[in-house]
């Protein structure tokens, strides 16, 4: 295992990279850049990108984030400034170059389908991706509060006793 300075923009995008870090320090931004890097260095397509965080803020926050970066990356690509430093250096020596920008493009248009969930929706997605192979029915849902869960089973117990 490898312990240092992880760095946006010279980080390895290969193998598992684990990163710890604190409320407040950037890690929405720095997923944000990672997923960028991803379509621009690696040619990543959307559909082979998965985020997944905690909350379903978090999964809001994200999506609204990365969507923003490939819009600044697009930008910069086409010749316009911007503030974001990291954009600006990554997009920069690219400028005109039009593969990336169709990347980048065809990203942006296809985000809608972007894999950013929340770990429990995640879950249930592989679930009914794979109904047939985890022996789960097609329209499961899995209970984000299972102090729901003896309620409904007293309530159907007694439909079945007494309709």
């Amino acid at each position: 295992m490898i312990t240092g300075e992880f760095n946006l923009e010279t980080t390895a995008l290969e193998g598992t990279n684990l990163i710890e870090a604190s409320a407040g320090t950037g890690k929405t931004f720095t997923i944000a850049g990672i997923y960028l890097r991803l379509i621009v260095e690696n040619r990543f397509r959307i559909d082979e990108i998965l985020v997944v965080t905690f909350t379903k803020a978090a999964t809001e926050e994200l999506r609204r984030r990365i969507r923003n970066k490939l819009r600044t990356a697009l930008d910069v690509i086409e010749g316009r400034e911007c503030e974001d430093q990291f954009v600006t250096a990554l997009m920069s020596p690219l400028s005109g170059d039009g593969s990336v920008r169709l990347r980048i493009v065809t990203a942006l248009k296809s985000f809608d389908e972007a894999s950013v969930y929340t770990i429990h929706s995640f879950c249930q997605q592989v679930l009914v991706d794979n109904a047939f192979e985890s022996g789960s029915l097609f329209n499961m849902d899995l209970a984000a509060d299972s102090r729901i869960l003896p309620g409904n089973l007293v309530r159907d117990f007694w439909r079945r006793k007494l309709y």
